[in-house]
């Protein structure tokens, strides 16, 4: 299965983003018997998020060496 989670570059997640993460924070914490899973996901989609975040800027940036698309 694979779901998309969409996140705003500013940190805001999609309405259908946040229902998936419930769902697997239900799992997670089911299994592991830990409340504190919801905590430790977003920790580490916001590391993820942070990480991911320059590469996106540099890659949008034109280098002056290619000719433009025309």
């Amino acid at each position: 299965m694979f779901q998309p989670i969409a996140v705003e570059s500013d940190g805001a997640f999609s309405a259908s983003a946040l229902s998936f993460l419930a769902t697997l924070d239900e799992r997670f914490t089911g299994t592991s018997g830990d409340l504190r899973q919801w905590s430790y996901l977003f920790q580490r989609l916001s590391v993820i998020r942070q990480r991911i975040n320059p590469v996106l800027m540099h890659e949008s940036f034109v280098s002056t060496d290619q000719e433009p698309d025309l």
